[in-house]
């Protein structure tokens, strides 16, 4: 009985919108930019596309149904499908994916490409140079580390979308990673909003740290009365900084350093709150504003593969003054 109804469903699923009526006709630009190839295993047999694309794929609901309406964007063994077309072993499922380009963002005077850490098609990770800003913001409309990404797009006649997953202060180098489709933005956003996105820094600051490890758990929220400044507050957001002595100096200690909520500046509130402000910090510390570069650095990265479901680590070398200081130590 149970062989006669999967033999029926088979029928049906095979039948089903055989020249592909149900989908919307689109022009050449609707066309996805991205296929990804998923063969379907023996544990997966029985789902639906959609049950396969939310707990395989870990796809939201609505990223899901903006494939429903994309063409080609669900597709089993060479046909197009509905979410609700159940899935066998042996099967070969293709999304499509689609991005929104870059039209919105200017390349600038741009002559050379980031330092690129990796790449593939649908990640661009890449070592942020200090001084240099993430995003366009009031007074940094052309200059910002997305409009190099932009114009390393350009100079590969590639059209992908810009989408920062986190950032980094100007003042801070390091590890910055790019989703070059929407659905890659959308994979990566929520593994960082549930701690499987880890980063963790290098910073110097100033005097001997007493403990080899330690946590900083206090709330911050912005000083209305300082642009730009952050300050410890009881009625701020949560925020959790873990510190780990490298090494000591006479007057500064190296820290490894790794935080829960990602807030901003939010080591360097911390490290002050501490009584150990960042070395050249011109906020929380003794740096002085656009001369000194606080010794802040994003180093590495662990995440996993949006489609490939593989572990990365990626790791990003200092820049040449904090290794010099460190040296120096």
């Amino acid at each position: 009985m149970v062989n006669k109804r999967i033999k029926m469903e088979k029928m049906i699923n095979s039948n089903e919108n055989p020249r592909g009526l149900n989908k919307p006709k689109a022009s050449l630009n609707d066309r996805p930019v991205r296929i990804v190839r998923y063969d379907i295993k023996k544990e997966d047999e029985g789902m639906t596309v959609r049950e396969y694309l939310n707990t395989r794929v870990r796809f939201s609901n609505r990223q899901i149904s903006s494939l429903k309406f994309r063409a080609d964007g669900i597709v089993v063994n060479g046909r197009t499908r509905r979410v609700t077309c159940i899935l066998y072993e042996g099967d070969v499922l293709e999304i499509g994916l689609k991005d929104a380009g870059n039209e919105y963002l200017e390349p600038g005077n741009f002559t050379e490409p980031p330092e690129i850490l990796y790449e593939d098609r649908d990640l661009l990770i890449v070592n942020k140079v200090q001084g240099m800003v993430c995003h366009p913001s009031p007074g940094h409309y052309s200059d910002t580390l997305a409009n190099q990404a932009a114009y390393y797009a350009k100079s590969k006649n590639e059209n992908w979308t810009i989408r920062l997953i986190g950032r980094l202060d100007s003042d801070t180098s390091g590890i910055i990673v790019f989703a070059k489709n929407s659905e890659t933005a959308a994979l990566l956003t929520k593994q960082r909003e549930e701690g499987d996105m880890e980063k963790t820094y290098i910073a110097v600051c100033e005097g001997a740290v007493e403990n080899d490890r330690g946590c900083i758990d206090a709330r911050i929220k912005r000083d209305e009365n300082n642009l730009g400044k952050m300050i410890i507050s009881d009625d701020g957001k949560d925020a959790v900084t873990y510190y780990e002595v490298i090494k000591r100096g006479k007057a500064s200690t190296l820290l490894r350093i790794r935080i829960k909520h990602g807030r901003t500046h939010q080591i360097r509130i911390h490290m002050a709150y501490a009584g150990h402000p960042l070395i050249n910090d011109p906020f929380y510390g003794n740096g002085i504003k656009d001369k000194d570069h606080t010794m802040l650095h994003a180093e590495t990265m662990k995440l996993c593969h949006p489609f490939t479901k593989e572990e990365m680590i990626i790791k990003a070398p200092l820049p040449d003054i904090m290794r010099e200081y460190i040296e120096r130590m």
